[in-house]
């Protein structure tokens, strides 16, 4: 049976030490399912490398000493609004608005190394779930380490160059070929001049595993012959392609890709050489 899911209200934790340059590192997250009765939070207390690498000069005693004072802050909210006993989450005692207005009062805006973002909303089954979920989200930036998110970071690194060499005409544009469409990142041109069109899209050929990269390499093979299929020239065609891998038989498996992506008449390029990409760009 399908358990219901109910509204949480959660902010997320910013560690602000500079508040003149509104810098701030999310390290944790505060989460209030009134429905439920539970009121929880997550705050990394551990690890500190990771935001004093983004403020070197701060003397870490400062943040050592801000999160200790900070999360009593946090225990006092929990006990006032009743604990169960439990380190990490609570269920709460007490009824009416009194939560809520505990919850809204804990993330306003004020002056303090730690700060809050705006209210957000969830639909949670499990509301202790749901917060660990949000915590990884936020703090460990998990949705990061999805292999398709890879492409996606490329692509935004491929328009952050553009925009700083002013390459102009280059938009995303979809494709149909029969009953099958797919995307492009960057296209110049479009199909009323197929033979005219330069393409470029970046390529991430570094799965955790061989079948993976063969599979993604297949489909953009297949995507790409479907592409000259609309008569789309190969040789205007750019794969970006990142091939990087810690053991051999994953870097040979991306290569031997790249080499069927050259097979197809496509030029293939390592995504760290942008001094060949803006070549392309503008040989037009």
């Amino acid at each position: 049976m399908d358990m219901k899911k109910t509204v949480c209200n959660y902010a997320v934790v910013r560690f602000m030490p500079y508040p003149e340059t509104e810098e701030f590192v999310c390290v944790g997250v505060v989460l209030l399912c009134q429905a439920t009765d539970f009121f929880g939070y997550k705050l990394e207390m551990k690890r500190r490398g990771r935001v004093l690498g983004f403020f070197p000069e701060l003397d870490a005693e400062v943040l050592i000493r801000g999160r200790q004072i900070f999360e009593q802050q946090l225990r006092h909210v929990r006990k006032l609004l009743g604990n169960d006993g439990n380190a990490d989450q609570m269920r709460l005692k007490l009824d009416d608005a009194f939560p809520a207005i505990v919850f809204k009062d804990l993330v306003r805006p004020r002056e303090s190394l730690f700060r809050f973002s705006g209210i957000s909303t969830a639909l949670a089954e499990d509301p202790a779930a749901e917060l660990e979920k949000l915590y990884q989200h936020y703090v460990y930036r998990q949705f990061a380490q999805k292999e398709e998110y890879q492409e996606t970071v490329m692509t935004h690194r491929l328009q952050k160059l553009f925009r700083e060499k002013a390459v102009q005409g280059y938009i995303e544009q979809a494709f149909v070929e029969g009953m099958y469409k797919f995307n492009m990142p960057f296209v110049h041109g479009d199909l009323a001049k197929p033979e005219e069109i330069r393409a470029i899209k970046p390529i991430n050929l570094t799965q955790s595993e061989t079948t993976r990269i063969i599979d993604h390499g297949d489909l953009w093979c297949r995507r790409m012959e479907r592409l000259f299929k609309l008569n789309v020239r190969p040789d205007q065609v750019m794969l970006p392609v990142k091939t990087g891998a810690n053991d051999r038989g994953r870097a040979d498996t991306a290569h031997e890709m790249c080499r069927q992506f050259r097979q197809l008449g496509i030029r293939v390029v390592e995504f760290n050489k942008q001094d060949e990409i803006l070549h392309f760009t503008q040989a037009i």
